[in-house]
Formats: structure tokens, sequence, C-alpha cells
């Protein structure tokens, strides 16, 4: 297996692209994702990208249409503009091949994320839900899901 091409750490969560995207034209995304008890991001959507999630390790639960879905050794496809959204609620550690095809969400979305979780103070929601919008991520309340 080729060694990954960077690899982004943000406390519990480790992404490791594999097949970075050199443009955000560029047709597919891949990387591994790796996270300790359950980490990840808020509940959202993509408005322009499919993601493909496989379970590479430990057990991933996600709520899709109502019901729960586990991400173990079999694919998972999660379609662009797809709502409600998935919605991680199993607390154990995983690790996950993605694959997002367009390459819309890349590197630069996780570097964003760890520079404003870096900076310092408490976590802002409506600044994360920025970082995400911007990069192609539509947050959805808890209350909308």
């Amino acid at each position: 297996m080729t060694p990954p091409k960077e690899i982004i750490r943000l406390g519990p969560i480790e992404s490791a692209s594999c097949s970075t995207a050199t443009t955000r034209r560029s047709p597919v995304d891949v990387r591994v994702s790796r996270a300790a008890g359950g980490a990840g991001p808020a509940p959202h959507y993509h408005d322009q990208v499919d993601e493909t999630l496989y379970g590479l390790e430990g057990v991933l639960t996600f709520t899709v249409d109502g019901r729960p879905t586990r991400s173990t050794r079999r694919p998972l496809l999660r379609p662009a503009r797809r709502r409600p959204p998935l919605r991680q609620h199993q607390r154990r550690n995983h690790r996950t091949l993605a694959m997002l095809t367009p390459a819309l969400i890349g590197p630069a979305y996780f570097r964003d994320i760890v520079a404003l979780l870096s900076a310092g103070g408490p976590p802002d929601p409506v600044r994360i839900a920025e970082v995400m919008r911007r990069h192609g991520l539509i947050v959805v309340p808890p209350s909308a899901g």
C-alpha cells in the first residue's frame, strides 16, 4: 500500500490522504480516517459531493433514512444533497475509507478545521459551521435532522 500523502491530526481524529486532489475539479479524493471514541464531525450533508464510506476497523453506526446502519466491511453510499444527514451515534474506535467525488472536500478542509480549533478558547460552533459550509459540508442542527 502506498504511504499517505498527508496525515492531518486533530485530537482523537486522524485523516490520511491517499489520493489528494490537485484541484477542486479532480474526480475523486480518497482518504482513510481514524477516530478514537467515535469522534467525528457534526451531523451534516454535502451539497455537491457523493461520499462512499467503507468500514475498515471497528464499528461505526449511522442513522440513515431513520434506520441504524453499520459501516463495517461494506460500502455505505452517501449521495450529495442527501437529507436528513447521516448521524453518527456509536462511540467506538473506528477506521474508515472514504471516497469523495468530485474532490471538493479535501485536505484543505481538515487543515482549516485544525487551524480554527487550535486557535485557543472553546470551539465556536458558528465559525466551525462557516468553515464546513465553505468546503461544501452543510451542518444540520439536531432539531432539523
